[in-house]
């Protein structure tokens, strides 16, 4: 893998906290509506571990456990706190909000993206 398209993905993590990704070349998607949902077995670190070595291996990785067509990084939280955790999954791309967020639970994630709004939508958790 080229390192370009890697050290893109480690500048939005930095600069505006995540993206979407296609699989194999990393090109943001960003499509006009529709939600970003990430499977449940994504990887997570601080922002102090991630490296572009560490996005290579993961981007290469956990798109391929899953089948998925895209990859999604997030940070939960600022990037400036090496402690902030960072979060890369496989993501679906869906068009129906409510399926989204159906699938988001299912999948016990936190929030899921909506590419229309430009926002994370938070989801409610399982007690």
């Amino acid at each position: 893998m080229a390192l370009q398209p890697v050290a893109d993905v480690m500048r939005d993590l930095a600069t505006v906290g995540g993206g979407t990704y296609e699989q194999g070349t990393y090109l943001p998607f960003t499509p006009k509506d529709g939600f970003a949902v990430a499977f449940n077995g994504g990887v997570k670190a601080t922002v102090g571990q991630v490296t572009l070595g560490w996005l290579e291996r993961w981007l290469k990785a956990v798109p391929t456990e899953f089948e998925a067509s895209f990859v999604g990084t997030w940070a939960d939280g600022d990037t400036h706190d090496l402690s902030t955790v960072v979060y890369l999954d496989a993501v679906r791309y869906i068009r129906n909000r409510d399926e989204a967020i159906a699938f988001g639970v299912a999948q016990r994630q936190l929030a899921i993206w909506d590419f229309a709004a430009g926002e994370s939508i938070t989801l409610p958790q399982e007690a």
